[in-house]
């Protein structure tokens, strides 16, 4: 089980840049595959006899081995992916059950206990005022055992579906020299899947706030991706500069959402919505999809899983958002979700979360709202 103080303790970007080494990895070896079966195929073309047969069988093997283990750490990515998000959302239910401790009046402890300050009702206080101080404080427990659980569960289905992994005999990724952050940055932390918080584990260590290239440690494909895929940061102005962790290529991609929003005269609170979505979406991310093939031909930093969902919004071309190369052009993207928001009645007033989740439909329709600070801070690094 996992404890209270671990819980508060939590910090995910080591196991989001983790998650997002395996997504390099994935992306880089699903690209040998494709390389391998042009060789293949422009082999057969110049070469035949028996040992032209035998180099293309050489060939076809290890290009289905190159697809065979970019599935395998795709899957690592997606289960590490999902035991970050299910621990964030642990711990700010946890959170949030703590700031109503005040409430009850009463006071918590470093392991969670909590004590009712009956000083606080006053001198003489009714059984009444006694009773609903009882009852808040049993709420706040019964929160507090909830967010706990949900951290236990979210632990003991990535350490099983790890497990299967590990039986499968797939390596733990390794960052190549070039794809780690440079200048003062340190390394992505590299966990072993073993040592991912569990029950009564340590929790995972805290970063310094420059350990991680973004918010889940993604430095996109290098230079060249970042300039290819991403936005143009407001069309030949100086780009805007990182905040909230981000690093420049997500800044352009934000920057570009921006632009549009403002091009279209969408409001300020429209350009929050976009961009706490797209935040949650992709991290500012313009993304190829392994399970399109095509997509992986477009510029683009980084790979997802998800349906057919591709670009910093995760759109899907088969739901009629664009072709793969629209969805993954950072300005026609953010145009379509712009233009998908103004359809919907009374989002000016909705919450930001409730906005973007009418747009989305995700399957995660709450997860939008801890983006919303970090979108206003990128407004105004705008201004």
């Amino acid at each position: 089980m996992v404890d209270f103080a671990g819980l508060r303790q939590v910090v995910v970007d080591p196991l989001l840049g983790f998650a997002d080494n395996a997504r390099k990895l994935a992306t880089e070896l699903e690209q040998f595959g494709s390389e391998t079966d042009g060789l293949k195929r422009a082999l057969s073309g110049m070469w035949s006899g028996t040992d032209a047969v035998a180099a293309t069988n050489s060939l076809a093997r290890d290009a289905a081995e190159y697809r065979k283990s970019s599935g395998q750490y795709g899957r690592l990515d997606e289960i590490v992916s999902q035991l970050a998000q299910a621990l964030k959302a642990a711990k700010q239910l946890l959170e949030s059950a703590i700031g109503m401790v005040p409430s009850i009046p009463g006071m918590i402890d470093g392991g969670g206990t909590i004590t009712i300050d009956y000083g606080r009702l006053g001198p003489n206080p009714s059984q009444a005022a006694v009773d609903a101080a009882v009852s808040r404080a049993h709420q706040v427990h019964d929160q507090i055992r909830q967010a706990l659980q949900q951290a236990t569960d979210a632990d003991r289905r990535a350490q099983s579906a790890l497990a299967g992994l590990v039986e499968a005999d797939v390596p733990i990724p390794q960052p190549r020299p070039d794809t780690l952050p440079t200048g003062e940055d340190a390394p992505v932390p590299q966990p072993r899947p073993d040592t991912l918080p569990t029950g009564e584990d340590a929790p995972v260590p805290q970063p310094r706030p420059d350990d991680l290239g973004g918010q889940t440690g993604q430095d996109g494909q290098g230079d060249q991706g970042d300039q290819a895929a991403g936005g143009d940061a407001g069309g030949g102005d100086a780009p805007l500069q990182p905040v909230g962790g981000l690093n420049q290529a997500q800044m352009n991609n934000a920057a570009t959402i921006i632009a549009v929003g403002e091009r279209l005269g969408i409001s300020e609170r429209g350009q929050a919505i976009a961009l706490a979505t797209a935040m949650q979406e992709s991290n500012f991310r313009n993304l190829a999809n392994t399970r399109l093939p095509d997509s992986l031909n477009v510029p683009n930093e980084g790979t997802g899983r998800d349906h057919d969902s591709v670009g910093v919004f995760q759109q899907r071309p088969s739901q009629g958002w664009g072709s793969i190369e629209e969805c993954m052009n950072v300005e026609y993207a953010a145009e379509a979700f712009y233009t998908e928001l103004q359809r919907v009645r009374g989002w000016e007033d909705m919450e930001l979360t409730e906005a973007a989740q009418a747009v989305q439909r995700s399957a995660y329709p709450d997860a939008y709202a801890q983006w919303e600070n970090l979108a206003y801070d990128i407004l105004e690094a705008d201004d």
